[in-house]
C-alpha cells in the first residue's frame, strides 16, 4: 500500500470529477469556505469545491485512521479576504507525500489504476468540472517557500466531451505541457496562467490543480499558498499604436538582458508579461511592473540558451507581442 501512496497523490490533473454548477469561473476561488471531511480518526478540513491530499488518503485508499501529518490548511495569511489555501508536502512512515489540491468534488482514481502511472498523471484523463467560457487567461495570487530543489506547480486543461472516449482537448496552459511552474516568493505575487487554445470549440470542462513536492524531491521548508483566482479575456491582438509604443533594446541581446520602454503609454511596457521558447514553453513570467519603470523596465533571459523567443505583454488596450533574440 505504502508503495501506492505516493503515485496516487502525484495525480495533480487526474483525480478531481464532477462538482461545482459555475460555468465560467473557479468554484470558491477565494478559499472563503471550508468544510470538514472523513470520519472516525481521520477527519480534516477541506475547502469547498476543491480536493486535496487528505482527501486521496481518505476517498481512494481508505486510510480513515491512519494518522499523518495534515498537507493542506486554512490560513490566514492570505492576499484578500478572510482566508486562502496553504498546501505543504510531508513525510510520513519514510512515504514522501506531495501536496495536492484539485479542483473537484470526486475522484476516479481506483488503486487497480496504479498498474499504469503515466494515465494516472495525464491531466486531459479527468473529466473535470463544468466550464463553458473561452477565457484567455487565469490569474491568481501566491506565495511559495522552500529550497532550490523545490517546485511549486499548476496545471489546467480545458476540453470538450470525455476524453477517454471522443473527447478532446481545447486549450491548455502551453504548446508543449499544460503544467507551469511558478517562481518562489515570500511576498505575495500574482501569476497569469495563459491558455494556448487548440481548436475553436467552446470547451465544457475545465480542470485545474497545484501540486507541491511533485518532482520527488522536498524541503522540509516547502510549502504554498493561494488565493483569489480569476479567468479574464485579453483583446488578441493590440492597435498598432498601442505595439508601436513599446521599445525593447538591445534586440537582439548578447547576454540576455532587455529593456523595455514605453514613455508615451506607460501601461504597455509595464504590462503583465510572459516568455514563451520556440517550442512554446513559458520560461518566465512577471505580473505588471509600478508605472516608474516606463522608461527602462529589465527582462532578464541570462542562462537561457541563445534563440529566438517571444514576448507577451498584457496590456489593458490588448496583447502586445514582440520577438527577442538571445545571441
Amino acid at each position: 500500500m505504502k508503495n501506492h501512496l505516493r503515485t496516487l497523490l502525484c495525480a495533480a490533473g487526474l483525480l478531481c470529477a464532477g462538482g461545482a454548477n459555475a460555468q465560467s469561473t473557479v468554484p470558491n476561488a477565494g478559499f472563503e469556505t471550508w468544510q470538514s471531511r472523513g470520519s472516525g480518526l481521520y477527519r480534516f478540513d477541506s475547502p469547498q469545491s476543491w480536493l486535496t491530499s487528505e482527501d486521496v488518503l481518505y476517498q481512494v485508499l481508505g486510510l480513515g485512521a491512519l494518522a499523518v501529518p495534515r498537507l493542506t490548511s486554512k490560513t490566514s495569511d492570505k492576499y484578500t479576504g478572510s482566508s486562502a489555501a496553504q498546501i505543504t508536502p510531508k513525510v510520513a512512515s519514510g512515504q514522501s507525500i506531495p501536496a495536492i489540491l484539485l479542483l473537484g468534488d470526486r475522484f476516479r482514481v481506483s488503486l487497480t489504476d496504479l498498474s499504469n502511472p503515466a494515465s494516472i498523471t495525464d491531466i486531459t484523463r479527468s473529466r473535470g468540472v463544468p466550464f463553458t467560457a473561452r477565457p484567455t487567461q487565469l490569474s491568481f495570487w501566491y506565495k511559495f517557500a522552500g529550497e532550490s530543489t523545490d517546485q511549486a506547480q499548476v496545471a489546467l486543461a480545458l476540453s470538450n466531451g470525455n476524453l477517454k472516449t471522443t473527447g478532446f482537448l481545447v486549450a491548455t496552459g502551453g504548446s508543449v505541457s499544460p503544467n507551469l511552474i511558478m517562481p518562489g516568493t515570500t511576498t505575495y505575487k500574482q501569476f497569469t496562467f495563459p491558455l494556448v487554445y487548440t481548436a475553436a470549440d467552446t470547451p465544457d470542462s475545465l480542470r485545474l490543480g497545484f501540486i507541491v513536492g511533485g518532482n520527488q524531491v522536498f524541503s522540509s521548508s516547502a510549502s504554498l499558498t493561494v488565493d483569489e483566482l480569476v479567468f479574464s479575456t485579453v483583446a488578441a491582438n493590440a492597435s498598432p499604436a498601442v505595439a508601436g509604443a513599446l521599445s525593447v533594446y538591445p534586440n537582439p541581446s548578447s547576454d540576455g538582458i532587455f529593456s523595455l520602454a514605453s514613455l508615451q503609454k506607460p501601461g504597455v511596457a509595464t504590462a503583465a508579461l510572459s516568455v514563451t521558447d520556440a517550442l512554446g514553453k513559458v520560461v518566465l513570467q512577471q505580473a505588471a511592473a509600478p508605472t516608474s519603470e516606463a522608461n527602462g523596465r529589465q527582462l532578464d533571459l541570462r542562462g537561457k540558451p541563445a534563440g529566438v523567443y517571444l514576448l507577451r505583454l498584457n496590456t489593458a488596450e490588448g496583447v502586445v507581442v514582440r520577438k527577442l533574440q538571445v545571441q
